[in-house]
């Protein structure tokens, strides 16, 4: 296929007009890239002693943190024992009372229940032999 002179004319200036549009692109961000490693870096200078100085903070928080959780530990073991004596003491004084109730209201009913039964047999023999009865 031929061209006609015009034509591929047309399209060599259609060409070098895209190659240097492409170059200029290029271009351009070759020095947006250039700015911004020169932000990043003066970025990473501001910012190295302030997260310096966070590790720093860091690690004394993270010793009272420690420290705090060691006096938690001991706090909690103290009060866990103090917790057990109360339990033992509150189970203590229950059964006490438990004992102290209970054991007179058995032998009250106990005797209750003697009484009731010698009254009966009394008034059992003093009515007599029932029809069915022998003596």
């Amino acid at each position: 296929m031929t061209l006609s002179p015009f034509a591929s004319t047309l399209l060599v200036i259609w060409y070098v007009a895209g190659s240097i549009a492409g170059t200029i692109g290029l271009l351009v961000l070759g020095v947006a890239l250039r700015a911004m490693d020169r932000r990043l870096a003066d970025l990473e200078t501001r910012l190295s002693p302030v997260l310096a100085r966070t590790d720093s903070v860091l690690s004394d928080v993270e010793s009272r943190v420690q420290n705090l959780g060691d006096s938690t530990a001991l706090i909690l073991s103290r009060t866990e024992t103090a917790t057990a004596a109360v339990e033992t003491a509150t189970a203590k004084s229950s059964h006490l009372a438990t004992k102290a109730l209970h054991y007179p209201l058995v032998e009250i009913n106990a005797v209750t229940y003697g009484i009731i039964a010698g009254i009966s047999t009394l008034f059992k023999r003093r009515s007599g032999p029932t029809s069915g009865e022998s003596k």
